[in-house]
């Protein structure tokens, strides 16, 4: 009875060891390359210019592969609110469940008129 108990207390302890290993696993590149994004997007600030913004979000990324770099901006438009025109550039920032394109839901815009960031994120469409 008590070699049946040992020999369970080894199954449990190595399934909870394998279970810890799994979750501790090194962030894929994609997940890397998002952090990164994010980590850009702190040093933001209005006011910026267009390029002043573009060179702040590539800070860091260079090493990484061009089908990754060609997500951000990976879509942009230009939008007319309230007689006002802005252009519109989304950069990916969610892992999400990917199926090797950005989706728009996966991103967050960051909003420029005359060529200087107003705002960035989903709460800029709310005002």
């Amino acid at each position: 009875m008590r070699r049946f108990f040992f020999v369970l207390l080894i199954f449990l302890f190595n399934g909870c060891i394998t279970s810890a290993k799994k979750e501790f696993q090194e962030p894929t590149i994609e997940e890397k390359f998002v952090i990164l994004t994010v980590k850009n997007l702190e040093k933001l600030s209005v006011g910026m210019t267009k390029g002043e913004v573009l060179e702040v979000m590539r800070e860091g990324l260079s090493d990484f592969p061009e089908w990754l770099l060609s997500l951000n901006p990976f879509r942009s438009e230009t939008v007319k609110i309230k007689g006002k025109t802005y252009e519109v550039l989304y950069y990916y920032v969610n892992i999400g469940k990917r199926e090797g394109i950005a989706d728009i839901n996966e991103s967050i815009p960051l909003v420029f008129e005359k060529g200087r960031l107003t705002c960035w994120g989903w709460e800029c469409f709310k005002r």
